[in-house]
């Protein structure tokens, strides 16, 4: 039987990640990736959930059962379908602007910019935008330290690409090895100010690794490497001294 560690890869207490196969974006290729935690009660929470194998299943089935399914924006989608097949007492979490684009799913809940009861006193939440291209609902797992984002931030390796790409990553901002919000997205905001107050506050969580869909994640100086990468946004913010004035201690709770 297929092990944990071969499916996931665990980053923290309760957190894994798993890597997907490579999807096309707007004709360019990125891996996928998605992200796994354990909640208080047992259960798993699936982040961005990739398309599924049957280790994959075995490995999470492993860890406890499937109770949460969560789609972080309006792009993250394709693989739900067969997840909802293969775990259908899971609730079906849908992000701002997904339920028009898939009327064939039948989504149990609505993410917001507050945490579910289920996951309230283990996950940070809120939502990253307003854009006219997409909201992201970006999380913050406290026990680990991880913030865990989609499509916010890539940080895509070039040397998969051809020139002319490789020209577009760069100009866009989403090439390694310093990545950051591309800047594609940043023309999209519709209310500066109110980003300004959400980026800010995703530094306050101080997180010791960052965790996205496409690209080599920011597995360690999360909280800096952030700060970097929203530098457009809020300039340079004292990124210390933002981590010790989160002042919340992780509890683990009862959960759905």
């Amino acid at each position: 039987m297929t092990t944990v560690t071969e499916a996931l890869r665990p980053i923290g207490p309760d957190i894994w990640l798993a890597e997907g196969p490579e999807v096309r974006f707007y004709g360019v290729p990125v891996a996928t990736r998605m992200t796994v935690v354990r909640l208080a009660c047992g259960g798993l929470w699936l982040h961005s959930p990739v398309a599924p194998s049957p280790a994959l299943h075995d490995a999470l089935d492993a860890l406890g059962p499937v109770r949460h399914l969560v789609a972080p924006n309006r792009f993250h989608h394709g693989a739900l379908g067969a997840w909802v097949a293969a775990y259908p007492d899971a609730v079906l979490h849908e992000a701002p602007g997904l339920g028009v684009r898939r009327p064939d799913l039948r989504f149990d809940a609505a993410l917001g910019s507050r945490p579910a009861a289920a996951w309230a006193d283990t996950i940070d939440q809120t939502i990253f935008g307003p854009s006219w291209y997409f909201d992201e609902v970006v999380f913050h797992h406290r026990a680990s330290r991880t913030l865990i984002l989609t499509d916010l931030i890539m940080n895509l390796d070039g040397r998969r690409y051809g020139p002319a790409l490789r020209w577009l990553g760069r100009l866009d901002g989403a090439l390694a090895p310093t990545g950051g919000v591309p800047r594609t997205y940043r023309w999209s905001l519709t209310d500066r100010a109110a980003a300004r107050r959400v980026a800010e506050m995703l530094i306050a969580w101080a997180p010791e690794r960052v965790v996205f869909a496409h690209g080599a994640w920011f597995e360690r100086d999360g909280t800096a490497r952030l700060a970097r990468a929203f530098e457009w946004l809020v300039g340079r913010p004292d990124a210390q001294s933002a981590g010790r004035s989160r002042g919340r201690v992780w509890r683990p709770v009862a959960c759905g």
